[in-house]
């Protein structure tokens, strides 16, 4: 238990009167207020009760609290509404124990985080209950998973047996929306990190099941043109030479030219930087002299999108791209990196704007961000990720690169 107690507010004893006569509406409206209050407690302490299946978490929940804390039923004179740590700390004292208030805030607090911090979909309410015929008023609660359907779950520590279904005569459910306190509720940089794994392993798992993502490269600019420019020049990987080649080759010429000039480059100029490049004898990117090796190596990631394009154009003419399609995949591989973390990161902005609102949609869509179908033909009928930069330009088979981060 002291696992627990340590990553959450300390309790202090202090008590505040909340009515001095209540109600049962007095008692549920508290409930739902006090679930609320203490949600970014909950937020430190699910992952003790995470599980791979809901009924292994509730089973967690029911277990954890049976073998933990003492059933002790309150008076009337004096009922109580307790933060996790009082709960704790108060129901392992066999003299004061839990009560059925107790035992439902905890399990519902806990399930409710572990909504809140993985978007796992768990259906649940409070559930107060009457066992009397002739009186509706509630006198006993307990937390429901997949209330109302053939496959409820109840977790209710009053009694002895897990998910025992004591038949009552009346009840009243209650459902809570995701809230999390503005400040209080921001996630830690710890939880930030593992809340952008879980994302990044759902937007992962939809691209497997066929979502296309479209690597957008911003429209190619001066700089990413004289980037290509220098390694054609020094014919890094030789792509000099295999330009060269391209241009005899029937139509290489014009579509060579028609491509470089659609990205804004004069193609006297390129033809100048083909020609020049290719009299030298093949460069790697880390064994060209004289304008050294980081300076290279960021004009091959700032020409990335040419690179790629003529990748493509190479291949489509039938001539060997080696040591150029070896780097290209490369710099996709990064791309198709950054671009999971930037969904990631923009879904935990979302997420975090949501908080300071003091609601929280827990529900994560990775559907519509910066995903996009693409309807330009393909015959290889694959699932594909496209590759953005002036116009649509598809960069076949490579759907499996974020399968690796």
């Amino acid at each position: 238990m002291n696992h627990i107690l340590a990553n959450i507010k300390p309790f202090r004893g202090v008590k505040v009167k909340i009515n001095n006569d209540q109600s049962t509406s007095d008692i549920i409206t508290g409930m739902l207020n006090a679930h609320k209050l203490h949600a970014a407690d909950y937020n430190n302490i699910f992952r003790f009760f995470n599980d791979k299946s809901i009924i292994k978490i509730c089973k967690n929940l029911y277990t954890y609290l049976l073998e933990n804390t003492y059933y002790v039923v309150e008076p009337d004179s004096k009922q109580t509404l307790r933060s996790p740590a009082a709960i704790l700390t108060l129901g392992a004292n066999k003299k004061i124990g839990l009560d059925c208030k107790s035992y439902s805030l905890f399990i519902g607090g806990v399930l409710d985080a572990i909504k809140r911090n993985t978007g796992r979909k768990i259906d649940w309410c409070y559930r107060f209950a009457s066992y009397k015929s002739f009186n509706k008023m509630p006198h006993h609660v307990f937390v429901v998973v997949n209330p109302d359907t053939n496959n409820e779950i109840w977790i209710d520590c009053c009694i002895p047996t897990f998910n025992q279904k004591k038949p009552y005569k009346f009840k009243i459910d209650k459902k809570m929306a995701l809230y999390s306190i503005s400040g209080i509720g921001r996630k830690t940089k710890a939880e930030r990190q593992e809340r952008k794994k879980e994302i990044k392993a759902k937007i992962k798992a939809k691209i497997k099941k066929g979502l296309k993502v479209v690597l957008k490269f911003s429209p190619v600019t001066a700089a990413g043109r004289n980037a290509f420019l220098l390694l054609t020049k020094l014919n890094v990987l030789n792509v000099a030479k295999k330009l060269n080649l391209l241009q005899r080759k029937p139509s290489g010429l014009i579509k060579l030219r028609k491509f470089w000039e659609g990205i804004g480059g004069n193609f006297n100029n390129f033809q100048k930087n083909i020609a020049q490049g290719s009299k030298l004898r093949p460069h790697k990117e880390n064994s060209v002299s004289g304008i050294g090796v980081v300076a290279v190596a960021t004009a091959t990631a700032t020409a990335t999108p040419i690179i790629l394009k003529i990748i493509n154009m190479l291949k489509e003419a039938g001539i060997n791209t080696d040591d150029l399609a070896k780097k290209g995949k490369e710099l996709l591989e990064k791309v198709a990196k950054n671009k999971l973390d930037d969904l990631a990161d923009k879904i935990l902005k979302k997420e975090d704007s949501k908080d300071d609102s003091g609601v929280k949609d827990s529900s994560v869509d990775t559907s519509n961000v910066d995903s996009n179908s693409d309807n330009s033909s393909d015959s290889s009928g694959d699932n594909v990720l496209g590759f953005m930069y002036n116009n649509n330009v598809r960069f076949k088979n490579v759907s499996s690169l974020f399968k690796k981060y």
